[in-house]
């Protein structure tokens, strides 16, 4: 009776570390991201990095940001992440609405390559989240909403509805 209650413990407690597994595998979200502003009042963009738990302190040197963004924006703020990694954030900037990232950044033993995503969110919305490794870096790229097309389809509606009324 004794070695059954002693293999139901340690079976309990092999599921338990399987599932943990599952739980716990997925990356981590960081505090650490480029904001953007747009211009026109169109909204900030913020850039979020994620990477495996664990894998902040195996970063060497700064993430390296190449942001492409429409005429008028300006970068906001930067923020230092776990571990002290850091952003190196270089804008260009340019006439089209869309709005790009390109990450990249070195690990300390040359041979890691774990898996690296970028998220773009626009005024809170997750807008697009883009994957790749820690060696070939990230590239992830949005097209922005028009605010004034926005306003002249509301015009538009508007006139419909009061036309409806007439």
């Amino acid at each position: 009776m004794r070695n059954l209650k002693l293999l139901s413990a340690i079976f309990a407690f092999a599921i338990f570390m399987a599932g943990g597994s599952v739980v716990y595998g997925g990356l981590s979200w960081t505090g650490m991201d480029p904001e953007v502003e747009l211009p026109g009042n169109r909204g900030t963009v913020n850039v979020v990095f994620a990477v495996p738990p664990g894998t902040w302190c195996k970063i060497d040197g700064p993430i390296d940001v190449d942001i492409k963004a429409p005429s008028g924006s300006r970068l906001v703020s930067e923020q230092m992440g776990q571990c002290g990694v850091t952003t190196d954030s270089q804008t260009t900037y340019g006439d089209s609405d869309s709005f790009s990232v390109r990450a990249r950044f070195r690990t300390i033993n040359k041979k890691d390559n774990f898996p690296f995503q970028v998220m773009i969110s626009v005024d809170g919305v997750e807008q697009a989240t883009c994957a790749g490794r820690a060696r070939r870096g990230v590239s992830c790229e949005i097209e922005l909403d028009d605010d004034d097309d926005d306003d002249d389809d509301r015009d538009r509606k508007g006139e419909r509805r009061d036309r409806r009324r007439r």
